[in-house]
């Protein structure tokens, strides 16, 4: 009888702690944030820098269990534009970019594939079933051309959410 008890408490603690996410720390330099990790953690490094990250309080997606958080950060002549989203408090999405008004698009390229891309690229390559992108975009307006490095991840459960 004893061992049947310590059984079943086994198997129900292995099934809980499967079932549970695993963190993938995905690195956009300067930050690593930590996917499927809760909010507090990206807001300790931020400290660290001296940098904050914003609630958006009329996000659409608030309504559907969706939260977004933003913050801007400069480094190393590039600016850096994050939009962090989470599902039931855990981070389940990520949308950068990186941009430079003091680098040409060539130089700006260049640096973020040398720099930032293979950490990026190999920090999500455990990601399952998650949508990730790295791009080359330009964008114009009444300002002129705008160009930068987007960077997207969006978990399965962030993707439904969403939809």
């Amino acid at each position: 009888m004893r061992n049947k008890i310590l059984y079943l408490v086994i198997s129900v603690l292995l099934a809980s702690s499967c079932s549970r996410e695993k963190r993938v720390p995905v690195i956009i330099h300067p930050l690593q944030i930590d996917l499927n990790g809760d909010i507090e953690g990206l807001r300790q490094q931020l400290y660290n820098r001296s940098a904050s990250l914003a609630y958006e309080d009329s996000y659409e997606g608030v309504d559907r269990g969706v939260k977004l958080f933003y913050l801007n950060d400069d480094n190393d002549g590039m600016h850096y534009y994050f939009q962090i989203f989470t599902v039931m408090d855990r981070i389940q999405g990520i949308n950068a970019s990186i941009s430079s008004s003091q680098m040409s698009p060539a130089r700006l390229y260049r640096k973020v594939e040398k720099d930032i891309l293979p950490d990026f690229q190999e920090s999500t390559t455990e990601l399952k079933d998650a949508m990730v992108i790295a791009e080359r975009k330009m964008s114009e307006d009444v300002r002129g051309k705008a160009y930068y490095y987007r960077f997207e991840i969006k978990t399965k459960e962030l993707q439904e959410k969403l939809k």
